[in-house]
């Protein structure tokens, strides 16, 4: 099929590039998994080896990302290094803290979460927040990325 662009809008909508129209269609369980599947190998999240770490919870164009940080790394520093590396345009406001940073809703990503990310074996502490931005971690984030996660079934999350 040369020349057939499809974008999902929904589960039963899509736009076609081809024919510029948004049509329906009805999806089987079967296509839906391969797409879930296929979302998810595109979209993996690796956790670092470090044993302490800064955190960053992002939602990039509805789906859930994690940006990692050294720990003497400012949280502003890594949700910039994150939108760039994501070529995401943003604004640098000032920050709670009277800091300038990075604003934490954009056009295209919303930060819901930061914190510290320490690591012990095969057990993930999520704990703590940013005093620049005055928000912490968000666990109903941080659980919907677990999918994503490569090998999390072999990690333990705590959240503190």
């Amino acid at each position: 099929m040369r020349g057939l662009f499809i974008f999902f809008v929904d589960n039963n909508f899509f736009w076609s590039k081809r024919t510029r129209r948004l049509k329906y269609i009805l999806l089987t369980d079967k296509i839906m998994e391969y797409l879930q599947r296929e979302k998810i190998k595109a979209h993996l999240i690796e956790l670092p080896n470090e044993s302490l770490l800064k955190i960053v919870q992002l939602d990039i164009n509805g789906l859930p990302y994690l940006a990692f940080g050294a720990f003497e790394t400012y949280h502003k520093n890594i949700l910039e290094q994150k939108l760039i590396e994501m070529q995401l345009p943003y604004k640098i406001v000032e920050l709670p803290s009277s800091e300038r940073g990075p604003e934490l809703e954009g056009e295209r990503y919303s930060v819901v979460g930061m914190g510290i990310c320490q690591r012990h074996e095969n057990k993930i502490d999520l704990i703590g927040n940013s005093t620049d931005y005055k928000i912490k971690i968000n666990k109903e984030h941080f659980q919907r990325c677990i999918p994503y996660i490569k090998d999390s079934d072999s990690f333990v999350f705590r959240f503190g």
